[in-house]
């Protein structure tokens, strides 16, 4: 082994290895390791006090399993919300798979524009380029639907420092405008059934709980706004997922993992249920206080993102939400975003 890999540290009186390993900033335990290697049998380091031992080996530029972790900690993104984290827009894919016999495909492009109001982030959101199976969807209904969408489109919502959806920004602002673009609307699409639509969508609008709990429970915005410290933890954790769009969000435990490359990191998070929930309740959205004893209904969830070492930027993710009952796989539902 090469003498330019390390020095010969003579030790001095009272000298311990905590003292000097915190006098050459380096862990007690990566210099044992490192001197026990390289030294003969009898200088060999047993105990703290150093007694017996004349000289260390010390590494030059050592790079500790310590310093390791914090490099590779320094290449994801940090646990705060950071809006150059996301790229301007992004492309969207959802895949439906039920019973796995019947796949649906969806695609459509997201806009995401963030900034600062009142010491608060605001992000507005705004979809576009809705396909489905490839075409733009024919039906009356999607026309109708698609023209109430635009009409409060961009959503304004706000984020916290962790970056998770907390609230809509300005709600009363948004019902203002959509009885203003309700007229244009009703001169383009008539019919009770339109009336009735309307109806139903202003009331929803009047309901802040139940309009961000539209977005927040779908997949795309549980990958978005994932809690930012799984970026950076290393242990497993519990978490709160929905399962089902517009239902309620269930306990799981997780399991993180960090694959560092030459130019990316990829993070993927293993997902599963670990309380007991009646299959049709999740897929209702009723929610029941007293636990489910005998069900056999689990879910299993992945999240993959790949984000830029240097810029820490989300490159793209995948996520996967399986549901399993009486021990068959029920649903799969994919989003793939980039």
């Amino acid at each position: 082994m090469s003498t330019t890999e390390f020095y010969v540290h003579k030790i001095q009186k009272n000298d311990t290895l905590l003292s000097v390993t915190k006098r050459l900033q380096i862990h007690p335990v990566d210099l044992k390791y490192f001197h026990n290697e390289r030294c003969k049998v009898s200088e060999r380091i047993i105990f703290d006090h150093l007694e017996g031992i004349n000289h260390l080996f010390v590494p030059i530029n050592f790079n500790s399993t310590l310093s390791r972790n914090k490099e590779r900690s320094n290449e994801r993104p940090t646990q705060f919300f950071d809006q150059n984290f996301y790229k301007k827009e992004y492309q969207v894919t959802e895949i439906y798979n039920d019973n796995c016999q019947k796949l649906e495909l969806v695609s459509y492009t997201i806009s995401l524009d963030f900034k600062e109001i009142d010491n608060k982030n605001i992000l507005a959101y705004n979809r576009k380029e809705f396909r489905r199976n490839g075409e733009i969807p024919d039906e009356k209904l999607y026309h109708l639907a698609y023209k109430i969408q635009q009409s409060i489109f961009p959503l304004q919502f706000v984020i916290n420092e962790k970056g998770s959806l907390i609230s809509i920004f300005e709600p009363e602002k948004l019902i203002e405008n959509f009885k203003i673009k309700r007229k244009e609307i009703e001169a383009d699409f008539i019919g009770n059934l339109t009336e009735k639509y309307l109806n139903t969508f202003e009331y929803n609008l009047t309901n802040k709980d139940y309009l961000l709990n539209q977005f927040t429970s779908s997949l795309l915005f549980q990958v978005l706004f994932m809690n930012r410290e799984v970026f950076q933890t290393e242990n497993n954790f519990l978490k709160k997922f929905y399962l089902v769009p517009n239902s309620f969000a269930v306990n799981c435990e997780c399991n993180v993992s960090y694959y560092h490359f030459e130019k990316d990191v990829s993070t993927i998070i293993n997902v599963k249920t670990i309380d007991n929930y009646n299959f049709e309740n999740i897929l209702n959205g009723i929610k029941s206080d007293k636990e489910s004893e005998n069900t056999s209904f689990y879910a299993e969830l992945l999240f993959e993102y790949q984000t830029d070492k240097l810029t820490k930027q989300l490159l793209k993710a995948n996520a996967e939400i399986q549901l399993y009952d009486n021990e068959k796989l029920y649903t799969i539902y994919k989003l793939i975003l980039k």
